[in-house]
């Protein structure tokens, strides 16, 4: 099974049909940017995964404000991460459940560092206005706050939250 495949597979198990994004948009995506999928592996089990998506401003403010889903991102919006001006949208930090909690509280946090480290390096290297995402479940709230994002919107009658770091 391909990587983009399997990340499909574990966003449907965590979220659900109806945040999944479908294979061919997520293609269209890579082709538009290669370096936007970072992925945590065991062997050939992908076992987690983040996506830094680096897109317009105005689309990003759309996701947080529920006007539009991910899966409606086309990939002509996103963006190279030499353009000027970019903000970035993370769609996805997850790990999969192994039913062990200590080896998925190890994976959570091993996937955590990488995250912040990517993060600081693309911050560093090239021009980023804003960073956007959805906490779309308490723990990937917890997460989000705990790294310094502000809360500026929320919906599904406050399941899901918006939030921003700069």
């Amino acid at each position: 099974m391909l990587p983009i495949q399997q990340g499909l597979e574990i966003t449907r198990i965590l979220y659900g049909v109806d945040d999944e994004v479908p294979y061919k948009r997520l293609l269209e995506w890579q082709k538009a940017n290669n370096e936007i999928f970072m992925s945590l592996r065991e062997g050939k089990k992908l076992v987690g995964a983040i996506t830094f998506m680096p897109i317009e401003e105005k689309i990003a403010l759309s996701l947080l404000h529920n006007e539009i889903k991910e899966k409606d991102i086309p990939g002509m919006a996103i963006k190279k991460w030499t353009d000027k001006g970019i903000s970035v949208y993370v769609p996805t930090i997850e790990v999969l459940s192994s039913g062990n909690l200590q080896r998925d509280r190890e994976r959570g946090q091993f996937l955590l560092r990488r995250t912040i480290k990517w993060a600081i390096m693309l911050t560093i290297q090239y021009d980023i206005k804003n960073w956007y995402a959805i906490g779309a479940t308490p723990e990937g709230q917890a997460i989000l706050e705990a790294l310094g994002f502000n809360l500026i919107t929320e919906f599904d009658e406050g399941k899901r939250k918006g939030y921003m770091i700069d």
